[in-house]
C-alpha cells in the first residue's frame, strides 16, 4: 500500500509504504479503519474520526484528525477525506494498493501531483 498526499498549497508530499498479504478487501478495511492505522504505520501515534457522513451509495466523507512523529516532535493535523470502496483513479491525495510477491517489488508511487483535497 503507498500512500501519497499533497499536504499543503507548496505541494509538500507524504508517502508511506509498507506491505500486506492480504485479499485487496482486506486491505481496503485497513485503509479505511484510520483509527488502527498506529498499529501500521509508526509515525502515527493517534487517529481518529472528527465527522462522518454517507455522500451517496458506499461512498462515505470523513473529518479525520492525525497526530504523527516529525522528527522529535508530534504534530497534529485535520484531513477531510472520501472512502469509496471503487477501484480508485489516478490523482493526488490517493491511496493504492498493489499485489506484490516473491521476487516483485510494488511498483513506484504516482508521479502525478496536485492540489491536496
Amino acid at each position: 500500500m503507498t500512500r501519497q498526499s499533497s499536504a499543503s498549497p507548496a505541494g509538500a508530499n507524504v508517502e508511506h509504504t509498507i506491505g500486506i498479504d492480504a485479499p485487496p478487501g482486506t486491505v481496503y478495511r485497513l485503509i479505511a479503519d484510520i483509527t488502527g492505522w498506529p498499529q501500521f504505520l509508526r509515525s502515527v501515534v493517534h487517529a481518529e474520526v472528527v465527522e462522518d457522513r454517507l455522500v451517496g451509495g458506499e461512498r462515505r466523507e470523513q473529518l479525520v484528525q492525525l497526530r504523527a512523529l516529525a522528527g522529535d516532535r508530534v504534530q497534529t493535523w485535520t484531513s477531510r477525506r472520501v472512502l469509496d470502496p471503487r477501484p480508485p483513479g489516478p490523482g493526488p491525495g490517493e491511496t493504492r494498493a498493489r499485489p506484490s510477491g516473491p521476487g516483485r517489488r510494488p511498483a513506484g508511487p504516482p508521479r502525478r501531483r496536485g492540489a491536496g483535497r
